[in-house]
């Protein structure tokens, strides 16, 4: 992951010619260091992204009512869905409780007391 100033993190793979889920997320934590923080922007262009508490997780979060590997964000039948991997607190997509969710740019995700907005969110070729 490549860490750019202003908050902005990027993930690729070295995958090329191959079906990749773009997707930018801003993220905002309950507890921001500094305490005026604004969300951070987080954009993958991926096969999937796991997200949770671990550090081996593409999205790490640093919140204690999010589970280890609470939820991945996916690509199936040329949509983005995002699905619970059966966390503790579940997740919610636009205040419902999913197991499984097609995604839109505008959605909000709320894992534990993490709230994440999909800015972009689509499908295609890594190049």
């Amino acid at each position: 992951m490549l860490r750019l100033q202003d908050g902005i993190h990027v993930l690729r793979t070295s995958l090329r010619d191959s079906n990749m889920t773009k997707i930018a997320l801003s993220v905002y934590e309950p507890n921001p260091e500094p305490p005026e923080a604004e969300a951070s922007l987080h954009v993958f262009v991926q096969p999937y992204i796991k997200i949770g508490t671990l550090f081996s997780n593409h999205l790490h979060i640093d919140d204690a009512t999010v589970s280890r590997m609470h939820a991945t964000i996916m690509e199936e039948s040329g949509q983005i869905w995002i699905v619970d991997l059966g966390s503790n607190a579940g997740t919610l997509v636009n205040g419902k409780k999913i197991n499984r969710h097609a995604l839109k740019r505008g959605d909000e995700i709320q894992l534990g007391a993490t709230r994440i907005v999909v800015e972009e969110c689509s499908w295609g070729t890594g190049q």
